[in-house]
């Protein structure tokens, strides 16, 4: 069997993934999501506008990590609390790559030496193990829900597809 990485992961690709995908549960063929206390509490504070919340708490394959009495100063002011304990949770618990898919995050975090993915780089891990029958679809899919992705990330991703 496959080892399966840690991802810590924020809270945007968490709504994305659950509204993108038919079953949330089919990460837990690629990954172990770990979900700082303080991305749990933005999804719950969204939780009437998607179930992201509910879909998380269910999912064994999600580690739900308690929030921090306090985030580094140096987090403080320039990223969001989800962002901070994303990258602080990563640091202390020594995972090396993080899923933010805000531009100012995913730049924090290469200046801390993690490796970075996002939403449409979690999609396509699905793809090549062909856990999801599209990333033409799973985008689509995204989009009529009011998930904004960049098309250029898009067209390079079904670019990539084309070539699994």
């Amino acid at each position: 069997m496959q080892n399966k990485p840690s991802l810590v992961i924020n809270t945007s690709p968490l709504v994305a993934l659950v509204a993108g995908l038919d079953d949330f549960r089919v990460l837990a063929e690629v990954a172990t999501l770990i979900v700082p206390g303080e991305v749990l509490t933005e999804l719950t504070a969204g939780a009437d506008r998607d179930h992201a919340a509910v879909a998380v708490r269910a999912a064994e394959f999600c580690q739900i990590r308690p929030e921090f009495p306090s985030l580094p100063p140096i987090f403080q002011g320039v990223l969001g609390p989800g962002e901070a304990a994303v990258l602080h949770t990563a640091l202390t618990e020594s995972v090396g790559t993080v899923v933010i898919d805000e531009r100012k995050g995913r730049r924090w975090a290469a200046l801390h030496g993690l490796r970075v993915t996002g939403t449409l780089g979690i999609l396509l891990a699905l793809r090549r193990r062909r856990l999801i029958p599209s990333m033409k679809a799973a985008t689509d899919r995204l989009v009529a829900k009011g998930i904004h992705l960049d098309p250029t990330l898009v067209s390079m991703v079904l670019e990539e597809e084309s070539r699994l």
